[in-house]
């Protein structure tokens, strides 16, 4: 078996090597709805309660009888089931559509109708109990479900006899990553120029702005950001920034200094594919400003075909925050003078 890994350091970092993939299967079926509709109506019990009713109950047999080659595992999810009605309360994320007979999840700017789970189920029955669906029957038949896990997969474990990769940080590897890969027996490199020629990328070269900045405090952080982003904005750049994670790209949004800004974007993963595609081809346009998260720095294709935006400079990339993987830093600085074409980077770092 030969293995072809895109990004292939990342196969050996943090967010790989070591875990699992866990795919799940989602069943709908008259058993399982008639096993949630039972669950739904006997939740006042409590856990231990319940369960035995559940157990003891031909609905439960039912489903057994239904699913028989893994009994365990249909167990397991029930038990899981009635652990969802432990209470069961009205969640602020749920948004019901009563005239399309359905719920979902909200997701930052978008609501994902394909949402499952054991609250979602219990919002169904919810809804439906008080008939505020245009038609229950047919929520109840096409919302309810169950998912079961199919196990789980350890990518360290893969069986292959040769594997080929390609990533642009082979230079930025850290000796754990080197000493992870001869272990799968990677003991061949090779490093190739650009097809481009040389890179018209700038750090330490700039003028405009500091290449490295800090501030004391949060605030100050957040103005820091604004004031740069705004300034970029002005000479007609193009500028993404990129935060550590959703937590303070949302509290950057929440703030003041957010709204301060003129033709703002939000890229989040939790997107939907349209609404991603859409941010990512309108970031490397003149005086666009993306907020984004780290995990649209690695691979993700900036691609600029504007020329007013490359006799201004090109895409600015700003790097919120310090990253302790040198390949990440050098992946983030690579959303930018991609293709032989100009940009620029700089870090504003927070010391809290």
């Amino acid at each position: 078996d030969i293995l072809l890994v895109d990004e292939v350091d990342m196969f050996f970092g943090l967010d790989f090597y070591g875990n699992t993939y866990n795919p799940v299967t989602t069943i709908k079926s008259k058993g399982i709805r008639e096993l949630m509709t039972m669950v739904w109506k006997h939740r006042g019990l409590n856990y231990e309660d319940l369960l035995e009713k559940v157990k003891g109950s031909p609905q439960y047999r039912s489903l057994m009888d239904e699913l028989p080659g893994a009994p365990s595992v249909v167990e397991f999810e029930v038990e899981e089931m009635i652990w969802g009605t432990q209470p069961f309360c009205l969640r602020a994320n749920h948004v019901v559509d009563f005239a399309g007979n359905r719920v979902g999840r909200k997701d930052h700017d978008g609501i994902n109708y394909g949402a499952r789970g054991h609250s979602i189920n219990f919002r169904y029955l919810y809804e439906a109990e008080l008939k505020h669906f245009a038609d229950s029957e047919a929520a109840l038949r096409s919302g309810l479900s169950m998912e079961f896990s199919c196990g789980k997969f350890c990518y360290s474990n893969i069986p292959a006899d040769c594997i080929l990769g390609v990533s642009g940080t082979l230079s930025a590897l850290g000796q754990d990553e080197w000493k992870i890969m001869r272990g799968y027996n990677i003991d061949k490199f090779l490093t190739m120029p650009s097809v481009y020629g040389a890179s018209n990328f700038k750090f330490w070269q700039q003028q405009d702005v500091e290449p490295v900045a800090t501030t004391p405090t949060r605030d100050e952080h957040f103005v820091q950001i604004t004031e740069q982003v705004k300034q970029m904005v002005d000479n007609k750049r193009a500028v993404i920034v990129i935060f550590e994670n959703t937590t303070l790209l949302k509290e950057y949004e929440a703030s003041s200094y957010f709204g301060q800004v003129q033709h703002r974007n939000l890229l989040y993963e939790q997107m939907t594919d349209d609404a991603k595609e859409f941010a990512i081809r309108k970031a490397a346009t003149s005086r666009q400003a993306t907020f984004t998260t780290k995990f649209f720095g690695r691979g993700m294709d900036f691609m600029c075909h504007d020329d007013r935006l490359l006799e201004a400079g090109g895409v600015h990339i700003i790097h919120t925050f310090f990253s302790t993987d040198k390949s990440e830093e050098v992946q983030i600085q690579g959303r930018t003078a991609r293709q032989g074409k100009k940009g620029t980077y700089c870090m504003l770092l927070c010391d809290e």
